[in-house]
């Protein structure tokens, strides 16, 4: 039995008005997360922006080398 059918199994054992409780939380979960899914591309977009804005979007840098030398620079 698959883990679909051991949860489909589970809920029709459950009295009708917790059947309701389960539904209500479902649709709670994935109102959430669909918020949560928002808020993320929205601050993708924010970074894309400033990225665009300070004209650093296109820089040819190595990042990992450019904290080297910063952290060179403060020690």
């Amino acid at each position: 039995m698959t883990r679909l059918e051991q949860i489909h199994k589970d809920i029709d054992t459950l009295p009708e008005e917790a059947q309701v409780l389960l539904a209500n939380f479902i649709e709670f979960l994935k109102y959430r997360y669909l918020l949560t899914a928002e808020k993320d591309v929205d601050k993708k977009d924010q970074l894309i922006d400033l990225m665009q804005f300070s004209n650093t979007i296109n820089w040819d840098v190595d990042g990992l080398d450019y904290q080297k030398q910063l952290r060179m620079e403060w020690e």
